[in-house]
């Protein structure tokens, strides 16, 4: 295997995976257990594509991919050329991030920040989206009382990637003298499962579950012998907060590290079963990810034909590799409304199409593509329609607007409106955002855009001056509580680009900034309740981030500038999921805030 850490706990060695191996095992259990087989897809997996990520594999060792919002972190080896573990005769394990092309290959690799990335090893990670906080992995050396031999142990580390230079904290489940690592949290980050050779377990590192309760991790329990066994069980991943899958070295598999899987079943874990080939194979396997669809995601292979030791590899199925309740055909009504008086239109013609989308997944050889502008080496923005298809279905509403429509919960839909003296209207259906029952607006083909130049100052909070405008910049106003929110710096939809009319505000704040050497500011950012809730946290993330970026390039030191990116759950008005609403009202939430100090 490689990179197994050998490190000395008092006078015994102890092998500990470090990343690539750097922990990783599951859990065996007799393939025969019919309950627990039902929810595995085998005919999908049997008919998986593997591919090598040859843009961010190298000779050395890429392992443990895990979804960091719209990128992929990993772990690798080779950066820390001045920093060599002699153990393992690798360099230090660093972590950093891909970028998804269209295709789902990774490329563009970039390293976190320099905190987090230490002298020692950061390994597995996972990503808190609703916090923007990511949880990893790092060495730990530690002298116990009466020894004169170091040792080294594995301890789970939280950064709030908000911050400008996070400074990365232990969290509380860490234990002395015992390792806890490879950490991965339910979508709503919740809870966590991690690894450990704590006291009182099972085996050797067992997998245990933890819980958030506002202020620290707590409510610690064993996952029990009916996943942990007495071999090693790491590199957790759940999947839909309902599936966990997980590494183990026991002798039951095809050889190496093997990769199991267990359902959570009405508060208890099913019996693991091995996943197939060409999930498993002969070598080292673990670390696999699952996009929300169940048909692609990446993994970890030490398998013949790679591009050096552990190599991680993207995958992709024409069918789910989990089979749920879900698969099942739900029934789905839309109510058709006029955009200006929210009367039903009638005769409605609807275009379904079924989409391959996942948070970073999108397939564009379903697609028509024009490009509408752009150039070589600069963003481009593309128009795609959907190829016509023999999956398309189309519905016509009845007199009173509305449409009924079966889909699948675990897909997602591009549908279309059409009505002659309307524009075509459109929107990407999710069932876990939309449900059974939402409305849909449609505007008529004579209708005059509105333009929005900002909130109405008759809303807005009695403001006292911040900066003269006598220096010919644009006046901005702090309320008492040192809150500013922009008058002009309202994002497009679905989008982060800084328009030319919010710049001049953001100028107004460099230049107070300046003025006042001392003082810091939180850059604060909305969306619109259109989209999942996790894109939505993203984009808001990202629009933050495009606001800070723009101040720095004025001269401001980015340790002043912090963000927080809020999403769809600080709405200004109640145009909320499922509720029709005019774009005016839509715009007033994709907005900007300030918070100086």
């Amino acid at each position: 295997m490689q990179a197994i850490l050998t490190y000395f706990f008092g006078f015994r060695k102890v092998r500990l995976l470090l990343l690539p191996r750097f922990w990783v095992f599951v859990l065996g259990v007799s393939q025969n257990n019919l309950s627990a087989q039902t929810y595995i897809n085998y005919e999908a997996i049997g008919k998986m594509q593997l591919k090598n990520e040859k843009l961010i594999n190298t000779p050395n060792l890429e392992s443990s991919p895990a979804f960091i919002g719209d990128k992929i972190g990993y772990v690798y080896t080779g950066a820390k050329n001045n920093f060599f573990d002699n153990l393992i005769d690798e360099p230090f394990f660093d972590i950093g991030f891909t970028t998804v092309e269209l295709d789902n290959s990774l490329s563009d690799k970039q390293t976190f920040y320099k905190r987090i990335n230490s002298d020692l090893h950061e390994g597995a990670m996972s990503f808190d989206i609703n916090t923007n906080t990511l949880y990893f992995t790092r060495s730990h050396t530690e002298r116990a009382i009466a020894r004169k031999t170091d040792t080294t142990y594995l301890r789970i580390m939280t950064a709030d990637l908000n911050l400008t230079n996070p400074s990365p904290k232990p969290i509380a489940i860490n234990v002395d003298y015992y390792s806890v690592c490879h950490p991965s949290l339910t979508k709503d980050g919740k809870s966590m499962i991690f690894s450990s050779n704590r006291t009182n377990g099972v085996g050797k590192m067992d997998l245990y579950m933890a819980y958030f309760n506002g202020t620290e991790w707590t409510g610690i329990v064993n996952l029990s012998s009916s996943v942990n066994t007495i071999d090693n069980e790491i590199f957790p991943t759940f999947v839909n907060d309902s599936i966990l899958i997980y590494a183990s070295d026991r002798e039951q598999g095809f050889g190496g590290l093997d990769m199991y899987c267990s359902r959570l079943v009405n508060g208890e874990w099913l019996q693991p079963v091995l996943l197939p080939k060409p999930i498993n194979s002969a070598f080292d396997d673990f670390g696999m990810i699952v996009r929300s669809d169940f048909q692609s995601g990446y993994m970890t292979s030490t398998r013949l034909g790679g591009k050096g030791k552990d190599d991680i590899y993207s995958w992709a199925t024409a069918k789910p590799i989990f089979g749920t309740a879900d698969d099942v055909n739900m029934p789905v009504l839309v109510h058709v409304l006029d955009k200006l008086n929210l009367e039903p239109i009638a005769d409605v013609k609807m275009i379904l199409t079924p989409l391959d989308l996942a948070l970073n997944d999108f397939n564009l050889s379903s697609f028509n593509v024009d490009m509408l502008s752009g150039k070589p080496g600069e963003e481009m923005i593309l128009k795609i329609k959907p190829k016509s298809s023999s999956q398309q279905a189309i519905y016509t509403g009845n007199t009173t607007g509305d449409i009924n429509l079966d889909v699948m919960p675990s897909k997602k839909y591009l549908i279309q409106l059409e009505r002659d003296g309307y524009r075509t209207a459109s929107l990407v259906y999710d069932y876990g955002v939309f449900s059974k029952e939402f409305n849909m607006v449609m505007e008529s083909a004579s209708t005059v855009f509105e333009t929005f130049d900002g909130i109405n100052p008759d809303d807005t909070i009695t403001m006292s001056p911040i900066i003269n405008e006598s220096n010919g910049l644009t006046k901005i106003d702090i309320d008492p509580n040192g809150k500013y929110t922009f008058k002009n710096l309202y994002f497009e939809y679905n989008s982060h680009e800084l328009k030319q009319v919010a710049q001049s505000e953001l100028d107004a704040l460099s230049a107070y900034m300046n003025e006042n050497s001392s003082s810091n500011v939180i850059l604060e950012s909305h969306t619109d309740s259109r989209g999942t809730a996790e894109y939505n946290m993203q984009l808001s993330i990202r629009r933050a981030e495009s606001a800070r970026s723009y101040v720095i390039s004025k001269g401001i030191s980015g340790d002043r500038i912090n963000i927080r990116g809020y999403g769809e759950t600080r709405l200004l008005n109640d145009c909320r999921d499922g509720e029709a609403c005019r774009e005016i009202d839509h715009k007033v939430n994709r907005r900007l805030e300030c918070q100086i100090n």
